[in-house]
């Protein structure tokens, strides 16, 4: 396959931006950079890193917030995955972008991560509230390609609305491209370059110009950033990105804002049918902070204080408590509040 010029360096910046305090506010202990650096004789059999270190490393995050939420459940509206892939790709399926992993060949593409199995995976295995996926490579289809799923068997978790970003470099059919001229600064892809020129600020929006990024805005501006800057060599069909944008509420990109305080009013809740340990509680709206009701007397009553708007409960069973495949919206007004369930 052919080389690629900034397919690395695309990686190292965006790890940088996602590790950065300023930016995705992601430990770096919690953040894995993986890269191709080929040495001269390599051949297809022995180059890395191969699609199980993609997978082990995915596994790592995996596993890391499982063992948080197995004891405090309540910290799931705080759990995000982000993911972003920079190299050759193809596209099994219309809403799928693989990326293709070192020892890929043409005539070995199920050596790929599937973006869309990722989604696929996740949203039904609830471990992240929110999924954040960045493909900058090609997309053109591949028919007899199946796309290869992760390899954990797991059985489904049902914690609620899982929040899904998935952009690509290129729509389906089509090929994302790097820049070829300039510096080597400059020398980066058509889609990572709109993706952090618009993290680092250039998608926030004018009307709040203090808070974080937003999904809804950021598609905004890699679309316009990707046309203005290919149309010079690609002057009939300027470059164009695609998107996948699910779930209830907007991403807001970057570090958990602080909320200002509200009023808050009494909240008396009783479960009716089913025995439960406790109530998660959190805000319907993505990245806010999740609360824990208490117990009265012991019995299937919880009460808390909460301020006006919708909210989620999900019921805690069993001991450790995990969350139960129900979950219940509720909105709070002035005055008492009280809900059966």
């Amino acid at each position: 396959m052919s080389d690629l010029q900034s397919a690395q360096s695309d990686a190292r910046d965006f790890h940088e931006w996602v590790t950065s305090s300023t930016g995705g506010a992601v430990p770096r202990d919690q953040a894995q950079l993986i890269s191709v650096d080929l040495p001269a004789k390599v051949n297809r059999r022995t180059a890395e890193p191969t699609r199980q270190r993609i997978i082990e490393a995915l596994e790592d995050c995996k596993e890391a917030v499982r063992t948080q939420l197995a004891t405090h459940p309540e910290n799931w509206p705080h759990t995000r995955l982000y993911f972003f892939g920079a190299g050759h790709g193809i596209a099994p399926a219309p809403r799928d972008a693989a990326l293709l992993t070192a020892n890929a060949s043409p005539t070995h593409l199920h050596e790929h991560i599937s973006c869309g199995s990722l989604l696929d995976y996740f949203s039904r295995v609830q471990h992240f509230k929110q999924l954040i996926i960045f493909a900058d490579c090609c997309r053109t289809e591949e028919r007899f390609v199946v796309p290869i799923p992760p390899p954990w068997t797991e059985d489904s978790i049902n914690r609620g609305n899982v929040r899904k970003f998935f952009a690509a470099g290129a729509r389906f059919f089509q090929r994302s491209f790097e820049r070829i001229d300039g510096t080597p600064d400059e020398q980066r892809g058509y889609f990572t370059r709109a993706l952090l020129d618009g993290l680092r600020g250039g998608a926030i929006d004018p009307d709040e110009p203090s808070a974080p990024v937003k999904a809804s805005m950021l598609k905004d501006f890699i679309t316009e950033h990707m046309r203005r800057n290919s149309k010079e060599r690609f002057p009939l069909v300027p470059l164009e990105p695609d998107f996948v944008d699910e779930g209830v509420g907007d991403v807001h990109f970057g570090p958990i804002q602080p909320q200002p305080l509200l009023t808050q009013y009494p909240v008396r809740i009783t479960v009716a049918d089913i025995e439960v340990t406790n109530l998660a509680i959190s805000d319907a709206q993505p990245g806010t902070s999740p609360v824990s009701a208490r117990a009265v007397n012991g019995d299937r009553v919880f009460e808390c204080d909460l301020s006006p708007g919708v909210w989620e409960a999900v019921p805690l069973i069993g001991s450790p408590p995990v969350a139960s495949p129900r979950n219940w919206f509720f909105k709070v007004k002035e005055g008492a509040n009280e809900y059966a369930f």
